[in-house]
């Protein structure tokens, strides 16, 4: 018997609930949808560096590429670095930002792990200001229990493990 029947008539007599199975598929389901076109951004930003690039309301996570600096293949690279040569190649209208990171949160950690594991995102598309003057950028990580949505500062040192998300030319 092939596990697929098996696992069929493992469902059917009851052994596995239903709920298991909805968040099997919700795991390795890899189109996301954006529900939030709107999201509510913290009180101590004070503009949004790139508003006019929107938001994409439905990807694909397969389809996603972690962009990576040259230097940050095999060392560290302070943010600010990161996001010029983005600007200077025009790679933020093609990242990920906010909206996308909420979304992608909502899935869970089993989907994070499933498709990020050992990587800590970046969403270069939404890059701030806050009120104090520095600059910021959303970043998602694994906290062992859940998915985490954060702001990193761009004097922070980023290497490998930091990649921006953003769809491919």
């Amino acid at each position: 018997m092939t596990n697929n029947k098996r696992f069929a008539k493992l469902l059917k007599a009851g052994f596995i609930p239903r709920s298991a199975v909805q968040d099997l598929i919700d795991v390795y389901d890899p189109i996301v949808c954006v529900i939030d076109y709107n999201p509510k951004y913290p009180d101590w930003i004070r503009t949004r560096m790139h508003p006019e690039l929107g938001i994409i309301k439905k990807f694909d996570v397969t389809k996603l590429q972690c962009w990576l600096h040259p230097d940050q293949v095999d060392g560290y690279i302070k943010g600010n670095v990161i996001y010029e040569e983005m600007k200077k190649h025009d790679l933020l209208k093609k990242s990920l930002g906010l909206a996308e990171f909420i979304a992608i949160q909502k899935r869970g950690i089993g989907f994070f792990r499933q498709n990020f594991y050992r990587k800590t995102p970046f969403g270069w598309r939404d890059v701030v200001l806050t009120h104090d003057g520095n600059l910021r950028v959303p970043v998602l990580y694994e906290d062992g229990i859940g998915v985490r949505l954060d702001w990193c500062l761009f004097c922070n040192d980023l290497d490998s493990s930091s990649p921006a998300l953003r769809f491919a030319n």
